[in-house]
């Protein structure tokens, strides 16, 4: 995803921007479908196997992860990152290394609690 977006930037505003590919709607294409479910799996056999899955939605986990790995990018395209690609390239490592901890440790996950925000 991190090197496909820098290797292709062009390419990847068109799928990922606000006004590209839709997602999360009727229209979202299969094959858009089929990537969020293949991150959604893996996620899904991550926590199965470090014995979290009971305590959190591996479909949310697959939002949040896309959605920082997708807000580190846009940050990075649009020179938003201090330190530039190579401190972002480090941030997106540990995005990764954090964001498998929390699924993987039963303490963190069972401490998450869903809060609704109200929105105006």
């Amino acid at each position: 995803y991190w090197a496909f977006a820098l290797e292709s930037p062009t390419l990847y505003q068109l799928m990922h921007g606000l006004r590209g590919v839709p997602f999360g709607t009727n229209e979202t294409p299969s094959e858009a479908r089929a990537c969020f479910e293949d991150l959604r799996a893996a996620i899904e056999r991550l926590m199965a196997a470090a014995g979290t899955l009971e305590y959190r939605d591996s479909g949310e986990q697959a939002d949040l992860y896309w959605a920082f790995l997708h807000g580190l990018v846009s940050l990075c395209m649009n020179q938003r990152i201090k330190g530039g690609t190579k401190r972002a390239s480090t941030l997106v490592h540990r995005l990764a290394r954090d964001f498998i901890q929390s699924c993987t440790t039963p303490a963190a996950a069972s401490k998450t609690q869903t809060h609704q925000i109200p929105v105006a």
